[in-house]
Parts: structure tokens; C-alpha cells; sequence
């Protein structure tokens, strides 16, 4: 390894991993993508909520019957698509912008509260058993597109919380989890930002 290193290492001055003339190039256009503004992000959380209240009305009974088993996992597919819509537009919103801690905050509170209003179905999907199963696989043919899914949760079944200990779980996970990252990325713009004025001071 001393051997390697003795060789000389060649370093590129004033490096700039997007050039100042293309940097308006590289931007998130959040209105043509995601939400016309920030009200309407927040207008059309009604939406999601109504897909995540639909899929709540199921609770204690996904694994009645073929039919709301089904209905369950179709639920969460409406509701999980809303919510990696709304959750992703606040994340990137923060990620190009520290400042806005509303939008930071509000995406960590969103995934809390969807892990949180979901945790049951993870609940009542491990309680299926192989037979059951079955037989609601041949009633829905349309199930067998779901028993990854299934076999995903049995699997997880060893370190399944109560119901209870999940949801509290989920509801702390912003503050146990991800102060981290956050500090992470303030800490590395900032970095950014005294290197790129530096570099502009020396020009």
C-alpha cells in the first residue's frame, strides 16, 4: 500500500462538478412534475387523505374475505402512489433549499404518519395462513399479483412490534432517525457554498 501511494497524485484545480454557464440546466421544475405551488401541494393532500381513510376502513377485516383483500391491496397501491407524490415534491423542495425547514419537516411528518396509519395491514397480512391463501387466490385470480407481498410480510414476521409499539415507532422515527442526514446536508451545503465563493475570490 506504501508502495502505491508513493506515486504522485494528480489533482484538477478549481474543479466544478456543474459549470456555472450550465447551472441553470440542472433544476427540479416542480410545477411542470409535481404541484403548481406550494398551496397546491397543500390543496391536494385532500386527495391522499381520502385514499388513506378508504384503506383505514379496512382495518381488523383485510383478511375476511377475498374480496377485501383485494380492496386492501388496491388501496394501499392509491394511497402509497399519493403519498410517494406529495412526500417526494416536500423532500426535494428541502434538498435544494435547507432553508425551507416547513417543507423538510412536513415530508418527515408525512412518512411518520403514513407508516404509522398503515402499520395494520403489515399486522393482518402475516396472521394469513398458506391455505387461506390459497383459496382466496383461486376466488381472485387478480391476488396472485400480490403474494410476493404476502410471503414479504410472513417473512418480516419474526420482528413485527404489536400494532401498538409500530405506530409509536413510526411516529418517533423523525426524531431517533433523521436528524442525521439533515445535519448531513447543512453541513455539506454549506461546505459547498464557502468552497464556491473561496474559489470565486481567488478568479
Amino acid at each position: 500500500m506504501v508502495f502505491l501511494l508513493s506515486y504522485p497524485v494528480l489533482c484538477q484545480d478549481g474543479f466544478a462538478a456543474i459549470p456555472n454557464e450550465a447551472a441553470g440546466q440542472y433544476h427540479f421544475d416542480f410545477a411542470r412534475n409535481f404541484f403548481a405551488s406550494p398551496d397546491s401541494e397543500k390543496a391536494e393532500r385532500a386527495n391522499y387523505y381520502t385514499a388513506l381513510k378508504e384503506l383505514e376502513s379496512l382495518k381488523g377485516k383485510v383478511a375476511t374475505s377475498s374480496d377485501d383483500l383485494l380492496r386492501a391491496f388496491r388501496l394501499y397501491d392509491k394511497a402509497l402512489v399519493e403519498f410517494i407524490r406529495h412526500y417526494t415534491y416536500l423532500y426535494l423542495r428541502y434538498a435544494v433549499n435547507t432553508n425551507d425547514e416547513v417543507s423538510g419537516t412536513e415530508s418527515s411528518e408525512l412518512d411518520a404518519e403514513f407508516s404509522k396509519r398503515t402499520a395494520f395491514l403489515q399486522q393482518e397480512l402475516v396472521r394469513i395462513n398458506e391455505l387461506v391463501l390459497d383459496k382466496f387466490t383461486r376466488q381472485k385470480p387478480a391476488l396472485k399479483v400480490y403474494s410476493f407481498a404476502v410471503g414479504a410480510a410472513r417473512r418480516y414476521r419474526p420482528h413485527t412490534l404489536s400494532l401498538k409499539e409500530e405506530e409509536a415507532l413510526s411516529i418517533a422515527s423523525p426524531l431517533s432517525g433523521e436528524w442525521q442526514y439533515d445535519l448531513y446536508q447543512k453541513l455539506f451545503w454549506k461546505e459547498s457554498i464557502q468552497n464556491e465563493l473561496a474559489n470565486q475570490q481567488e478568479v
